[in-house]
């Protein structure tokens, strides 16, 4: 479709009469639907987060998995399955969270010299402190904080 309107295009440049042929309606792409491999993603918070983040989780949850940080692995995913899963967390702050995580997740998987050590702190502290405020978070965080400390030096 877009080929034959690139074709309506040039002819009408070569002839000198823009507008003059039809151009064909391209239909938006559908969108996938979010299936993470390593966690389980309910509908109903599909459409208040952003599923990009999500799907970066994923992959670098898969990353880990294949480089033996298992123990990193699972408490990256039982924290974002906890923010996730979690009703009294607002949309912002749900979106907050999994920006952090992401960037964790980022951070684990990147090679000592790529890292950024006070992103990272910086991220931990606020970590930290949504773990005071949302109770679903903190069991998770509780444990998730000392492995990825150790992976971070």
């Amino acid at each position: 479709m877009a080929m034959e309107n690139r074709a309506a295009a040039d002819l009408e440049s070569i002839v000198g009469l823009p507008g003059m042929l039809p151009r064909i309606q391209i239909p938006p792409l559908p969108s996938a639907p979010l299936t993470p491999n390593n966690f389980k993603v309910d509908n109903s918070v599909v459409g208040s987060i952003n599923t990009g983040n999500v799907r970066a989780i994923d992959v670098n949850l898969t990353y880990l998995y294949g480089a033996g940080k298992d123990k990193a692995r699972d408490a990256l995913k039982a924290l974002t399955e906890a923010v996730l899963n979690d009703a009294s967390i607002s949309d912002a702050q749900k979106n907050e969270l999994i920006d952090q995580i992401t960037f964790l997740s980022e951070q684990t998987v990147a090679g000592a010299k790529e890292r950024k050590p006070g992103l990272i702190k910086a991220t931990f502290n606020a970590l930290t402190e949504a773990s005071r405020t949302v109770s679903s978070v903190a069991g998770a965080w509780q444990v998730a904080e000392p492995i990825l400390r150790s992976l971070f030096g």
